[in-house]
């Protein structure tokens, strides 16, 4: 059972390893422009458009819009879109088990879906869903911003120094091992009077050594 929840897991982080292929797909994509394709007048939906023309804007303005290679930008975002969402649901027993993590990975899940409407639905055939798709992308900010903080407490080399609790282990060589997730305090002052008597004691013996 736990090997297999393991494989899921690793299938999962690979789905999200492969929507690299958007960056792939992307550039040659827009090679295919004539004239070209422009970053500063022309959308990434443009790329999936399936007719060629003048388009209007929301904003009131217009671009000409002539993507050859449609059909591959389209299938890319399906596949990208399908791929984001399978990663998230199955890598879901890999993270914390709160309420703030299913919360992230639901939402990087709807925007894989959106990814998925705006390839089946081209900004020129079905401008309503489509946009609908667009908007869905905006939880793929959000997702993995409250992902990162939902598994603060399980990434020990970025904690927060702080005083042990009563009953931790005080080490009177400076850092010692907290009780959670390997986090990281400052010695007690008990501990910091130990290690400077100590100190003391060894100091004229050292001296002594070095006369020899």
């Amino acid at each position: 059972m736990e090997a297999r929840a393991t494989t899921l897991v690793a299938v999962g982080a690979g789905c999200w390893l492969l929507t690299l292929v958007y960056f792939a797909a992307q550039p040659v994509v827009a090679a295919a422009w004539d004239p070209p394709y422009s970053v500063a007048a022309n959308t990434i939906s443009d790329l999936g458009n399936t007719s060629c023309g003048v388009f209007d804007r929301p904003d009131g303005t217009s671009a000409y819009v002539c993507s050859p290679r449609h059909t591959l930008m389209n299938a890319t975002f399906v596949v990208t879109g399908l791929l984001t969402t399978a990663g998230a649901v199955l890598t879901r027993r890999r993270w914390p088990r709160r309420a703030l993590a299913t919360v992230a990975l639901a939402l990087i899940a709807l925007t894989g879906l959106g990814a998925v409407l705006v390839g089946l639905a081209p900004a020129d055939v079905s401008p309503a869903p489509h946009v609908v798709g667009a908007l869905l992308q905006v939880p793929g900010a959000v997702g993995p911003l409250l992902l990162g903080i939902a598994t603060v407490r399980q990434r020990p080399w970025e904690a927060v120094p702080s005083r042990p609790r009563p009953g931790e282990t005080d080490s009177p060589s400076g850092w010692v091992p907290g009780r959670r997730g390997g986090s990281l305090s400052w010695p007690s002052p008990e501990a910091e009077r130990r290690t400077v008597s100590v100190a003391r004691e060894r100091a004229p013996a050292s001296t002594s050594n070095l006369d020899l």
